[in-house]
């Protein structure tokens, strides 16, 4: 038996027969105990997203074809690329203030070119001058999120300037082609004002192998605070005085 992603198959040295998930081939010979065998297979097609489809099992069989003879449940997994690295579009990344130094929630927004496996992750990189998790003062994490697979969680990591979101599904993160935005909280403005550099997003697989991007997102202006508690007292209010 020989199992991924739950795609099952059975095989020996003969005719195969297939049955749902399930492919058997009758034996048209045996094998000694210690034999090292090896077999190609044709027509398979592989997940349609991109990370491990989990690990496989291979089964020896009796003729009456469901006696185990042998068995193995923990094959290593095949980890899937992408047929092609695709661009993100659609991109917006928009903090929920502009004003320099504060801190708040950014909204972060694309559509995906391919699709993302089970716990695929979407890495968002913020130029110089923003500080995520509030410069130590609130850990960054994803407040809210469209676009990912019905019942997923999140769990947020945080490396410099990149926040990395771990996408925890039982099956695809992310569609191709799905609308996402997601929120994150606890990332500080740069404190002077004036246009920001680029963001970047990429997804990727559990593994870290890029399915889209990076891809850049366009920067913002980051505006000047208002000064509070201001005031001017001259040394004399006497018209004409000089002080």
């Amino acid at each position: 038996l020989c199992h991924q992603g739950g795609v099952s198959m059975t095989f020996s040295a003969g005719t195969a027969t297939v049955s749902g998930q399930v492919v058997k081939v009758a034996a048209t010979g045996g094998a000694s105990a210690g034999a090292s065998l090896s077999f190609s297979l044709s027509n398979v097609k592989n997940p349609t997203s991109a990370g491990s489809a989990g690990a496989y099992t291979l089964q020896t069989l009796q003729a009456d074809g469901t006696t185990v003879i042998d068995e193995n449940a923990a094959v290593t997994a095949s980890t899937f690329t992408a047929a092609s690295t695709g661009a993100l579009t659609a991109l917006a990344v928009t903090p929920a203030a502009l004003t320099a130094g504060a801190t708040g929630n950014v909204t972060v927004a694309f559509t995906a070119a391919n699709t993302v496996g089970s716990n695929g992750k979407v890495k968002v990189t913020f130029p110089t001058g923003f500080l995520l998790d509030a410069g130590g003062s609130g850990a960054t994490q994803v407040t809210g999120a469209i676009g990912f697979a019905s019942g997923a969680t999140t769990s947020t990591s945080v490396s410099g300037q990149t926040a990395t979101i771990t996408v925890t599904t039982a099956s695809n993160a992310i569609t191709a082609g799905a609308a996402v935005t997601l929120v994150l909280s606890s990332v500080r403005n740069p404190q002077v004002s004036g246009a920001t550099g680029t963001f970047s997003i990429e997804t990727t697989t559990s593994g870290n192998t890029t399915v889209d991007g990076p891809t850049s997102a366009a920067g913002v202006t980051i505006t000047s605070g208002a000064l509070s508690a201001a005031s001017v007292a001259p040394g004399s209010l006497i018209a004409g005085a000089s002080s």
